[in-house]
């Protein structure tokens, strides 16, 4: 293999050594040093080459894993059906669906006039779409209202960027309106003539809103909205009764929501409620009603109506009060119901409100642990609620749920083609860790039954923490080739997220950051206490801000861990919020703080994985990145790498796994992604050894 020493191409088994290029970033007085920010310069032919030449360390370093990798790939391909189908989902005469077939890669896109599927009809294959192509993935795949076409967005390098076609289905051809340079998302009008779509800036930020007439050049599609503030982007939303298209804008921790008659394109835009900082909320219909979630005089958030001629907040009428410690995720509305999605103390529920007589009921579930999520709908007009019932040990459910007759049929479970695999066989519970302010952290736990009382348990500690997302316990197949070797999967719910509440969020972000990272610690502590595990047994994993995580912990207590996994990792944090010019940089000062402040400055610098790397020994990394990743760019984990070897004074081995074709979400096709999971699952096994 090859490695790089300053100008040199040398020959070796070690990792490859980038160059030092002095460079000094200086704020607030403060200078800090950065000998391989240069890797950021994609234009460089050396970048190029050291990427290349760690992919072959990587490979190299984890040679004797290939026949173990192989061993979890078809293990992980036991546990997904070769041959699969979503529920069919009822839309005026079509009951439309998803399946994907034996040895296909990607999904195919049906319908049919019974719901029984007598006789189908495709009408997009992505697997033709991803032909000869690296990376394939579909943002939304829409039929117009009079189901005469089909449009569908498309991102064909993993940097979040999406071409809209429209197919239509009489002829089966594609129109010659093709968008570039556009978000995932589009409304069709209620006349089938035309849609509205976002568009990136040179940033890749979504900040204009366009209406597309069918028929017409995209040049000369008009322009509806465009967002002058960098820390909002746009994005659109249609209401469940088609009534109203909605422009949403999001930013930090604050919402602005406009709205537009949903018949015909080009219609006037008109303003819900004007933006406030920290105010959030978002928007429905009902009848002559706006239905609104929101959080102002609640900060788990109330559900409030408004006149549609009068929709600012000084009409704003409570529908559902708020109560604290009763977090509502979200709503859907149907002509007679609202139904809401909401959680307490950390369990998921369903709430539904009947529109006629004023009464609510909730629908209840026994496990312990468990995830529930309502499903979208397409009638307006019907009383049957989709939801999707699973848990860490049990595949998903997915349940219609008759609002008026009150009976439930399960449509689907998740069936799972390994003749060994068997539910009973592993055990969920949820246990609780004490943090350094005695804040309760809940720990979601699954092992197999056999291992609870070993003594030499492994255990993988999957943490995220932060945007006030909720850390899900549902089911995943990647689990299962570890739990049968004897591993406990164990999440914990730290602060940052919104696993008890919005308060639970506040308390792990800006200034308080460090709680994510210091609950995260605490409960690998309290694990090995109560016997679930031992020092130095522990591998951490973590993607996203979840690898800003996992590289925080691995700078103040290396020694807790066999391993780190971190997957796409935001670790350069203060350089990041420091570079306007980054897509999400101005869209998260609410998250992490404005570094421009000294204030956020001097703790973002405190905690920021790659600032604080020293010298000491650092237990066993795979560090995986995209390298068409736009929320974290290649050169933040790249970079990481090498400093981590640079200062590490253990022998273990630091690896970097860059996808050359893909962004932040990994492989798009199922089994190139498996393929991933198991090269990781491999590590995790193998790190034990080091």
């Amino acid at each position: 293999m090859t490695i790089l020493q300053g100008e040199k191409l040398l020959v070796g088994t070690f990792p490859p050594i980038p160059e030092r290029k002095s460079k000094q970033l200086q704020m607030h007085g403060d200078t800090r040093q950065d000998p391989w920010y240069w890797l950021r310069d994609w234009e460089n032919p050396k970048v190029k080459e050291h990427l290349h030449a760690e992919n072959e360390y990587t490979q190299n370093a984890l040679k004797d894993t290939e026949k173990l990798q192989n061993q979890l790939f078809e293990e992980l391909k036991l546990k997904i059906n070769d041959e699969e189908r979503s529920v069919p989902v009822k839309d005026g005469p079509f009951w439309y669906y998803s399946e994907i077939k034996k040895s296909q890669q990607y999904t195919v896109y049906k319908r049919s006039k019974s719901e029984a599927l007598q006789s189908t009809e495709t009408i997009l294959d992505v697997n033709e779409l991803a032909e000869s192509k690296p990376y394939c993935e579909i943002g939304c795949c829409v039929n117009s209202p009079d189901h005469r076409y089909l449009a569908f967005s498309v991102d064909e390098n993993g940097e979040e960027e999406y071409t809209i076609y429209i197919k239509d289905l009489t002829t089966r051809e594609l129109l010659p309106d093709v968008i570039e340079g556009a978000t995932e998302c589009f409304e069709w009008t209620n006349d089938s003539r035309g849609f509205y779509y976002c568009k990136l800036d040179k940033n890749h930020r979504p900040k204009w809103v366009y209406s597309h007439a069918l028929g017409s050049e995209v040049k000369k599609d008009t322009l509806i909205y465009e967002e002058k503030d960098s820390r909002f982007f746009v994005s659109l939303d249609k209401s469940e009764s088609s009534r109203f298209i909605y422009i949403c804008l999001e930013g930090n921790n604050t919402s602005e929501w406009h709205y537009m008659p949903a018949d015909s394109i080009d219609q006037s835009l008109k303003m819900i409620e004007k933006r406030a900082q920290d105010h959030e909320y978002d928007v429905s219909d009902h009848e002559d009603q706006f239905i609104i979630r929101t959080n102002i005089d609640a900060i788990d958030y109330r559900i409030v109506t408004t006149p549609i001629e009068k929709p600012d907040r000084a009409f704003w009428k409570d529908l559902i009060p708020h109560k604290h410690g009763r977090l509502i995720e979200c709503y859907s509305v149907y002509q007679n119901y609202l139904v809401i999605q909401d959680k307490q103390n950390g369990q998921p529920g369903i709430l539904i409100y009947h529109f006629n007589t004023q009464e609510s009921e909730v629908i209840s579930f026994d496990e312990e642990v468990f995830d529930v999520s309502i499903q979208g709908h397409r009638d307006y007009h019907c009383s049957i609620l989709r939801y999707c019932y699973q848990t860490l040990r049990n595949p998903p459910s997915t349940y219609d749920f008759d609002m008026n007759t009150k009976v439930k049929v399960l449509k689907k479970k998740l069936q799972i083609p390994d003749a060994k695999f068997d539910e009973s066989n592993y055990l969920t519970k949820r246990v609780f860790a004490t943090s350094h302010d005695g804040v309760k952290i809940p720990v979601s736990i699954v092992m197999h039954k056999d291992t609870q009382n070993k003594e030499d348990k492994p255990l993988i500690l999957y943490g995220y923490g932060a945007y006030g997302v909720s850390l899900e316990t549902d089911f995943n197949t990647a689990c299962f080739p570890l739990l049968d070797r004897g591993f406990t999967i164990a999440l914990p719910h730290t602060r940052g997220g919104m696993d008890l509440g919005q308060e639970w969020y506040l308390s792990g972000k800006m200034l308080q950051k460090k709680n994510t990272f210091i609950d995260y610690l605490c409960v690998a502590e309290h694990l090995i206490a109560t016997g679930y595990t031992q020092k130095g047994k522990i591998i951490g994993c973590g993607g996203s801000a979840g690898g800003m995580l996992m590289g925080v912990v691995a700078n103040e207590k290396p020694d807790l861990f066999a391993s780190i996994i971190a997957q796409v990792p935001f670790v350069d944090v203060l350089t990041t919020m420091l570079d306007e010019s980054l897509p999400l940089t101005t869209s998260e000062y609410n998250e992490w703080g404005n570094p421009s402040d000294k204030t956020y400055y001097d703790y973002i610098k405190s905690y920021s994985p790659y600032d604080n790397v020293r010298k000491q020994p650092y237990p066993a990394m795979l560090v995986t990145a995209g390298i068409s990743d736009t929320r974290v760019t290649y050169w933040e984990p790249a970079k990481w790498v090498v400093k981590l070897r640079d200062c590490n004074t253990g022998n273990k081995p630091i690896l970097l796994h860059m996808n050359f074709d893909s962004g932040h979400g990994g492989a798009s096709g199922r089994y190139d992604y498996l393929k991933e999971i198991a090269m990781e699952l491999a590590f995790a096994i193998l790190s034990l050894k080091f």
